[in-house]
């Protein structure tokens, strides 16, 4: 079922990977024998072991050679402002290509810098040293009371002033923020206080009042908007433009999801769901006890403890019959029972049918034309039609990402390729994520020879040859 979104913003995570490359596809699949893409031309977060096992971050070039020295207590990738955010002392700060501190490493939270604008909070009793932005006069250094936030730009130079509790990347041009104020129509918080949301340009110009209970991130121009949430399970949505212009109304219904795909969205009112076009009107009627959203043209919908899928216009495609089922991808959906599994096409049509582990069932989805399949006890991949071109001799497999996925041989993680050659040693210890724009997140654990059962880790990124931007532990 899709969540219900937050009312706040999320605190800050360690954002390991910037935005998917493009994938080199001939009719949908990947060129038998590509070689891997090239290594990033960017900086690379570079893990250094320091003193009292301690480790420090600096950056990489794609040879390895170190060029902004280890001295970060964290480091994330740079983004396409030219920014890379850096933690020291307990505080994050924003640095660039050249390594110079564009915004000290002085406040307690920030958001990546998109759009020319980065966002930045401090703290109960911090002051922000050689920025007057603080005080009731140019220089003057006040002492926070609570958390405010505002925006710098690019040279760390203040674009939008500190006024808010709290604040979002901008996306689109535009960025949700918040304030904490009494409200009779958004859930109390903090002392009876709410948490009212509004929608900010890059320019500080306020689009959308700070009157409602949530404002989501941009995507493809429209923002969803939270005008009343009356009780837990209850939130009346719209949806606005990036200048702020009511594009869809606050509708009828209890819930409506955050995403948009193929130009639906989720609706719920009671415990029954359907989906809205982008003009509000109800196309598909609400009559089913879950959703998800749609792929390939079809969305897989519940009745009872069976499942099905429909088309854009709410006709059913493949009867909600199956005990479980899975979303569409590469043109390809599951439906199952018991042990049995079987892969259509969107038109509903069975393409093959299989008997695997129902451990499995339908979870794994193909990516790049192989699915990761699980088959006594073993994974393994198999194609379009069914046929395991990689054995089943893993403890664990991924979907292929940029030619390649994780797969797991006891204990340790390594990478293989469409043939199922191990292109990157099993011998890392966990891997985050497959691979994003060259590179991949993993870490290595060895003995402490200290201590016995007690370990010893390095971790950060590799790149399609194996090269490690790290020290060994």
């Amino acid at each position: 079922m899709p969540a219900a979104a937050s009312n706040h913003g999320l605190r800050h995570r360690c954002i390991r990977a910037i935005d998917i490359v493009a994938l080199l596809i001939v009719g949908g699949a990947i060129i038998s024998g590509q070689a891997p893409p090239p290594p990033t031309a960017d900086l690379i977060p570079f893990q250094k072991n320091a003193p009292s096992d301690n480790k420090l971050w600096g950056y990489a070039d794609p040879t390895g050679k170190l060029v902004i020295p280890a001295q970060f207590d964290a480091a994330h990738p740079f983004t396409a402002d030219g920014l890379a955010e850096i933690k020291r002392g307990g505080h994050w700060g924003m640095i660039d290509r050249q390594g110079r501190e564009v915004i000290p490493p002085l406040t307690s939270y920030q958001v990546p810098s998109q759009d020319g604008r980065a966002g930045v909070c401090v703290d109960d009793g911090q002051a922000i040293p050689g920025l007057s932005i603080l005080g009731p006069k140019p220089g003057q250094r006040t002492q926070v009371q609570g958390t405010i936030c505002g925006y710098l730009d690019t040279t760390g130079a203040l674009a939008i002033p500190f006024e808010y509790n709290w604040i979002h990347p901008f996306k689109e041009g535009v960025a949700p923020a918040s304030i904490s104020k009494p409200s009779t129509y958004c859930p109390a918080v903090d002392l009876g206080r709410a948490t009212m949301y509004g929608l900010l340009d890059t320019k500080g110009t306020v689009l959308v009042p700070f009157e409602t209970c949530y404002i989501g991130p941009s995507e493809n121009g429209w923002s969803r908007v939270v005008y009343d949430s009356p009780s837990s399970n209850v939130q009346h949505v719209g949806f606005v433009d990036r200048e702020g212009h009511v594009v869809l109304p606050k509708m009828p219904y209890d819930f409506a999801a955050e995403h948009w795909s193929e130009d639906r969205l989720p609706v719920r009112s009671g415990n029954r769901w359907g989906f809205v076009d982008r003009k509000g009107n109800l196309a598909v009627p609400i009559r089913y006890d879950d959703v998800f959203g749609f792929s390939d043209g079809r969305a897989r919908v519940q009745l009872g403890n069976k499942w099905g899928f429909i088309d854009p216009n709410g006709q059913v495609v493949v009867p909600v019959t199956a005990e479980y089922a899975s979303d569409f991808s590469e043109q390809l959906g599951c439906v199952g029972s018991g042990d049995r599994i079987a892969f259509i096409d969107p038109a509903g049509k069975k393409l093959f049918e299989a008997r695997f582990d129902p451990n499995d069932g339908c979870r794994r989805r193909f990516t790049q034309g192989l699915r990761a399949t699980l088959q006594s006890g073993k994974w393994g991949y198999i194609d379009r039609t069914g046929k395991f071109v990689i054995a089943a001799k893993f403890d664990e497999a991924w979907g292929f990402s940029e030619g390649v996925a994780a797969v797991r041989q006891g204990e340790s993680w390594g990478f293989v390729d469409h043939t199922g050659a191990m292109v990157i040693p099993a011998k890392y210890f966990r891997v985050d994520q497959g691979f994003v724009n060259g590179l991949a997140y993993v870490t290595v654990r060895i003995d402490n020879p200290c201590c016995p059962g007690l370990y010893k880790a390095s971790d950060g990124y590799i790149d399609h040859f194996g090269h490690e931007f790290f020290d060994a532990p």
